[in-house]
Parts: C-alpha cells; structure tokens; sequence
C-alpha cells in the first residue's frame, strides 16, 4: 500500500519523506501541498533547531531570515470544562461514549458530541454521519430554510430530486435555496455520485493489487 502511495508523488524530491512507515504515524491527506511545493508557495523544512530575534535554524544548517510569524501546529485537546466530570471522562482515546456520540452515564440522553472521536481517513463524513444520526443538519436546514422540498424538485427538477434524495449527502445539498443559495450547487450534487464512483473505484483497484500481490504468500503459508 505505500510503495503505491509513493509511486503518485515522490516525497522524498519534495521534502516529505517520513522516517517512520505509513502506518506508524498520522497521515495527511492533501492534493493541493505538491503543486503548492512546485510551484514555490511552500518550502518544506526539517526540524527547528534554534530560534533567534528574527531567524529561524534548522536541524540541516539552513536559516530563514526576517521571519514574521511562527505557527505551532501541535494539535489540541479535546475537552469540555463546562460539562461535569461523571459526564464525560477520560482522554480522547478512551473517553466513554456510545458509538462516541453519547455519554452512558447520562441518565437522560439528551447530549450528543460530535466530533469526539480519532478516525482513520477523512474527519468530514463521519462527523456528517454523526449528525446525520440524530437528524441534526435537516431540523437546522428545516429552521433556516435552507431544507431541499423533494416532492417540489421532483416536478420541476426530477434528475436533481433523484440526486438529492439517492446520492451521497454533500453540503451543497444545503445551497440549493433559502439563504445563501449557491450557484454551482446543483452541478456540485449532480457529479457527487460521479465523484463517489471513482474515488471507489480506484479504492477497489488498490484492494484488487493487495489481494493479487498476497496470494503468492498465502500459498506459500498454505504449502509449508
């Protein structure tokens, strides 16, 4: 699986060889941070050494001068202060919730948290499941006015009705009228599937290559 991550981008010409495997560390997904690097908008750096005044020393001898701002990006920690301990409890990693959306000790199950949880890939579609779940986003679209009216799509969009009803859930869905309607949102809902389509596609040719590449060695484990 990483030697086929790698073979897209070459992260080592580009300054993001990790010295740790794929799957020892957090990954990030990013398709813009290669053009970003080409085109010199981004300069990758090793590790901080020294800071001076106005400088900034690197682990490789390099020095960037007239530096204006340092943005330590060491991540956050998730908690609630204002909710009581017998609430929630615990790190993130080992926080008691059901389906880390609601708190078992709650008598009354009448709060739902959402995004307190640590997933493999994309953050945005399970936070949107989350609140898909307790039918968050249509009772707020609903209030605004923002809800798309499919028995009115499906007499005077029907293609779009089907879409919006059948196809992948995208915050676009949203724009399609009340306030801050946006123009490009129903051609954003119409190739959602199509978008879906490949990226599965491609998850599955990858699948494909990993079953084909491992036979050899389950028949080598099956013969020994």
């Amino acid at each position: 699986m990483e030697s086929i991550v790698l073979s897209e981008t070459n992260h080592e010409s580009l300054g993001l060889k990790s010295s740790k495997p794929m799957y020892k560390h957090r990954r990030m997904v990013n398709d813009e941070i290669a053009n970003r690097i080409f085109c010199g908008a981004v300069e990758c750096k090793p590790v901080i050494q020294q800071l001076n005044k106005r400088s900034v020393k690197f682990v490789d001898g390099t020095v960037v001068d007239d530096v204006d701002a340092i943005i330590c990006a060491t991540g956050y920690n998730v908690t609630c202060p204002y909710l009581d301990n017998d609430i929630v409890t615990g790190s993130l990693k080992v926080r008691e919730l059901y389906l880390y959306v609601f708190p078992p000790r709650l008598k009354m199950h009448t709060l739902a948290l959402i995004g307190f949880c640590v997933d493999i890939g994309g953050t945005g579609p399970v936070l949107e499941m989350q609140a898909r779940w307790i039918r968050y986003k249509d009772r707020i679209a609903d209030f605004i006015g923002a809800k798309p009216n499919f028995w009115k799509l499906l007499l005077t969009d029907p293609k779009l009705a089907y879409a919006v009803m059948f196809g992948p859930c995208y915050p676009a869905t949203y724009r399609l009228t009340g306030p801050g309607v946006w123009e490009k949102a129903r051609e954003t809902v119409m190739n959602a599937q199509k978008n879906t389509q490949q990226e599965s596609l491609q998850f599955f040719l990858i699948i494909l290559v990993i079953v084909v590449v491992s036979l050899p060695l389950f028949a080598l484990i099956k013969i020994t």
